[in-house]
């Protein structure tokens, strides 16, 4: 009986590698809360309401207020996607609070208040603290 409850999440998981359900060479992780996902890329921190291709190395559950703010996110980074406010080739992301907003560059580090000509890869409200170092930086 001890091995059996020792061991069962190593078979479910071997049972779902052999189904296919699971692999492992995969850099995305399933994140869900009842019958909703999102999927997180290693590394990049990469979003997205759609299963990725190469599936997912495994699954988390997530508590309903996390949940709902990532999943509030991405809803909205898809509806801009679809208006065309997006562009996935930049390297430039969006900053706002309240009416403010500034433009940081993830691979330089570099801030601005100016919008980059080629856009902008996604949007994010930060809260009070975290946006005011940033928006300094920019001026």
């Amino acid at each position: 009986m001890e091995f059996e409850k020792c061991y069962a999440p190593l078979l479910k998981r071997a049972e779902l590698i052999a189904s296919g359900a699971i692999n492992p060479a995969s850099p995305w992780t399933r994140y869900t809360n009842g019958g909703r996902a999102y999927y997180e890329r290693d590394e990049t921190w990469e979003r997205t309401l759609e299963e990725p291709a190469d599936g997912v190395k495994g699954e988390t559950v997530v508590p309903d207020e996390n949940f709902e703010q990532a999943n509030a996110h991405l809803l909205k980074k898809k509806k801009m996607t679809e208006e065309g406010l997006l562009n996935s080739a930049s390297a430039w992301r969006r900053l706002t609070n309240g009416g403010r907003a500034f433009y940081y560059q993830q691979d330089t580090g570099e801030h601005s208040l100016e919008a980059p000509a080629q856009g902008v890869y996604d949007e994010v409200a930060l809260p009070d603290e975290q946006f005011e170092p940033g928006y300094q930086a920019s001026a």
